[in-house]
């Protein structure tokens, strides 16, 4: 690509744009400044420009830099910008030249910029823009550049970020294994010399026996001196290895090993790793906070009463660790400072080594290498996971420097507690979860009223984590909160967000599912003066006819404000109001970065399945690519699985010994109708025994001529565990325009010989 562009400074310029917002520039057939090049073009990107002052001078370019800026066509994946400034090349800056090489993101989309242009820029500040045309033809031949937002000089800043983080970890592991060959090397030296010295002695004591060479009195005292220099030698030697091992120490952190934790599931574990928390605070205290790490191998612990946690200690695995709770009252882990036994943190600013560290105190507790997964033991209402923060000022004191901000948990499960994971609000703020699991408690999460304090849990954020199965997700027992759900699971939860007469709180959903909630968020116990915003943006709302006898997901008083959700019911309605009740304000927002090109929910009704008869597969002719699956019923092998939930035939796989491969495909013969159709999407409702089995929904198009226009693959789950039911679907698809009939088809792979898979229900829900 190399095109030549002219400019005249004053003259084209904006009065040729229409739209100042989306523009295409009109040049009136006076000007040809356009630009085509093909799509992942990755050489010959050039553009020559000539600009002029408008009394035909060329305009001097001398101290001048130029970025090309422009903004992508649209596409599906997403709205995508391009800022460059390293294509600059002055070729006569005083004759107004230059050439610019184009950067390869700039060609990832086909179609027509939406804005494309030069800026000129001279001591920082911006002198002059130069729009041109610049269409980007498609390449339906190869695969180039993911499109993405582009920008080169945050490109570079991440390159030496990335470089110099490298290059620290190779020091400090070069360091780190020269001190370890040294020291080795020293002990083996220390070890040798003993050995030596010891069989000198014994020689020499076998030789006074026999010729007499020395009185008993002077074999003694001979032998108490040189038993004096192995005393010596020894006290070295030990001096040594202490102070190595606590380097090793310092390094890797406290081993609740080391304090006479098993980690074997049947001994009480709790006082040694109580022990070992408590010695790390102590010492880091007294070494000027060099070191505030508890390890704890891979094991199960067992646990009988609360672990007290202070914020300044982290608390990392190594391997998975379960700590199993036998508390039927209180918290298996309890985030809270000491009280005499913490740091001296009085004073004002970032005044001693604790407050600077406490500026940057990352995850409290961190499972990236292995996990942590917390279980009760016990069936109880009055037992909780774990509890972060004060229950008062009076417990916290007088110092709001002893806060539980800025921090994180990452890498967790919480399961079958009363309450999963508590927030006592004094001076919980900027707090992030991670990858967190907690389900199967009575209350999942809940935000936790307490006695006095005015800072109530600012910027609570839940990172692709899964809230799910409890009688209460998330309990709003009181308000101040703001608390955002980033890609969550939040499903299956009896009331997903329950509230307070003080729940003036904000909450924020950003993509993530809501399925099958009975109650989405009830209001009943809010006044109106104290109303919970809820913003739901581009989430997955799924309404299961199993889960709710009706369409009221939502109970005020509530602000609800819906910004492109996918709404999908198994219960016909019309419009989000009819999820609402009277007391629930409802507004709809969009926000141009997301994809989707309009603010109105999209609903999709279970009522239409394409499938006829899609719970009987007695009824539903299936050919298969290997001839290994076949359709059972409750005479031939059908689950029992099934059979309880009302089927009465299934289609089944079972990998065998005389099976050299491990899949099948069966093929609907009934090819569906979809004209006048505009979305769908695909589920699938079986049961998987045996080690592991994988599942894909394929669906094929084809056009009037009954051709193939395309193919499109869905994976729909993997059951990794023994005898475990899947309800597969896919997320709301688009038909393509020219399609008139689709075929479906579903693979099944089994690993291991008896592993099988039988689905008693195939969907293709329609809109």
């Amino acid at each position: 690509m190399s095109q030549t562009l002219t400019y005249v400074i004053g003259q084209d310029r904006r009065p040729h744009v229409d739209n100042v917002q989306d523009f295409k520039v009109n040049f009136d057939g006076s000007n040809t400044n356009w630009v085509q090049a093909r799509q992942y073009e990755r050489s010959m990107r050039q553009v020559f420009v000539n600009i002029k002052n408008e009394d035909g001078t060329p305009l001097d370019l001398t101290g001048c830099n130029v970025w090309f800026e422009g903004l992508l066509p649209k596409n599906s994946a997403g709205d995508f910008r391009v800022i460059d400034d390293k294509g600059y090349v002055a070729l006569d800056p005083t004759a107004g030249r230059f050439r610019f090489d184009m950067p390869g993101h700039a060609f990832t989309v086909a179609g027509s910029y939406r804005q494309a242009f030069f800026r000129i820029l001279k001591d920082g500040n911006s002198i002059t823009t130069l729009e041109f045309d610049l269409d980007v033809l498609a390449d339906k031949v190869i695969d180039g550049l993911v499109p993405r937002t582009y920008i080169s000089p945050v490109e570079e800043l991440i390159n030496e970020i990335e470089a110099k983080y490298q290059d620290s970890t190779d020091k400090l592991t070069k360091m780190t294994s020269g001190f370890v060959d040294k020291f080795t090397q020293s002990m083996n030296t220390l070890k040798a010399l003993g050995a030596t010295v010891q069989n000198g002695l014994d020689a020499l004591d076998q030789k006074i026996k026999q010729d007499g060479l020395f009185t008993q009195a002077e074999a003694d005292a001979f032998k108490q001196a040189i038993q004096k220099e192995i005393d010596e030698q020894n006290t070295k030697l030990n001096s040594l290895e202490s102070k190595v091992n606590l380097n090793a120490l310092l390094l890797s952190g406290y081993n609740v090993r080391d304090f006479g934790a098993l980690g074997d599931g049947e001994n009480d574990d709790t006082d040694a790793i109580q022990k070992a928390i408590k010695q790390v605070a102590l010492d880091w205290k007294k070494d000027n906070f060099k070191t505030n790490l508890v390890v704890m191998p891979a094991g199960r612990y067992k646990v009988t009463s609360t672990i007290i946690l202070p914020p300044y200690v982290k608390l990392i695995s190594s391997g998975l660790v379960t700590i199993e709770s036998y508390l039927t009252t209180g918290a298996t882990i309890r985030i809270k400072w000491f009280g005499e036994d913490d740091p001296n943190i009085t004073g004002s600013g970032l005044g001693n080594a604790y407050q600077i560290q406490d500026w940057q105190r990352g995850y409290i507790i961190e499972g990236t290498n292995g996990g942590f997964s917390f279980v009760s033991k016990v069936k109880s209402d009055n037992n909780i996971g774990i509890e972060l923060g004060f229950e008062s000022d009076k417990e916290r004191g007088d110092s709001n420097l002893k806060n539980i901000g800025r921090s994180g948990f990452n890498n967790i499960s919480i399961g079958n507690y009363g309450v999963g994971l508590k927030l006592n609000g004094i001076d919980l703020f900027i707090f992030n979860f991670v990858n967190m699991h907690i389900e199967g408690n009575k209350i999942n999460v809940q935000n936790m009223y307490v006695d006095g304090g005015n800072n109530y849990g600012e910027n609570i954020y839940f990172d692709r984590c899964v809230i799910a199965d409890a009688e209460i997700g998330i309990d709003q027992a009181c308000g101040g909160y703001d608390m955002v759900f980033n890609e969550c699971s939040l499903g299956l939860n009896k009331l997903l967000f329950s509230s307070s007469p003080w729940a003036d709180n904000s909450i924020s959903i950003i993509g993530g599912n809501l399925e099958g909630n009975t109650v989405i968020y009830d209001g009943s116990n809010d006044p109106v003066n104290w109303m919970t915003s809820l913003n739901i943006i581009s989430s997955n709302i799924y309404i299961r006819k199993d889960k709710t006898a009706d369409l009221l997901m939502f109970k005020g008083p509530l602000i609800l404000n819906l910004d492109n959700p996918y709404i999908i019911s198994a219960i016909e309605m019309v419009s989000p109001e009819y999820l609402c009740d009277e007391k629930v304000f409802v507004t709809y927002n969009r926000n141009p970065s997301f994809t989707r090109t309009t603010s109105s929910p999209v609903f999709i009704t279970e009522r239409d399945n394409v499938i006829l008869d899609g719970n009987d597969m007695s009824k539903i002719h299936m050919n298969t690519d290997r001839s290994k699956g076949k359709l059972v019923t409750k005479d031939d092998g059908l689950a029992q699985e099934l059979q309880d939930a009302g089927y009465s035939s299934a289609y089944s796989y079972t990998k065998t010994s005389d099976d050299d491969n491990n899949w099948d495909n069966f093929r609907l013969v009934q090819k569906i109708d979809v004209r006048n159709r505009s979305t769908f999407f695909l589920s699938i409702f079986g049961i998987a025994h045996g080690v592991r089995a994988n599942i894909t929904l394929y669906i094929s198009y084809y056009d009037n001529d009954d051709k193939l226009i395309s193919t499109n693959k869905f994976y729909a789950g993997l059951s990794a565990d023994q005898d475990k039911v899947l309800y597969g679907s896919t997320s709301p698809q688009h038909i393509p325009i020219n399609a008139v009939n689709a075929a479906l088809a579903i693979g099944v792979s089994c690993k291991d010989i008896g592993s099988s898979f039988q689905f008693g229900y195939i969907g293709m829900e329609v809109e």
